[in-house]
């Protein structure tokens, strides 16, 4: 399976209105090759992706951002999951 890869990316939703107040939980770091790693606050490992949607960026963003690409991949014949 050479050349295959896996592109991980999250989007942070906004929080909801019972939410409004809480404090965040998690914390964003950038890395220098532009990845990006979200861990809980007081944790020491967190999870690694390629590309992490701010709670201000919109649903348009997201599929601009990565959809449109799967789609185009998918009727390629390559294999692609979106959780919503």
């Amino acid at each position: 399976m050479q050349g295959e890869s896996v592109n991980l990316s999250v989007r942070i939703r906004p929080l909801l209105s019972h939410e409004d107040g809480e404090k965040e939980v998690f914390e964003r770091h950038v890395l220098a090759d532009g990845r990006e790693v979200i861990r809980a606050k007081e944790a020491e490992s967190g999870i690694l992706f390629n590309k992490v949607y701010t709670k201000q960026q919109t649903n348009e963003d997201v599929f601009g951002g990565i959809g449109k690409r799967m789609v185009s991949r998918l009727l390629e014949g390559f294999n692609g999951t979106v959780f919503m």
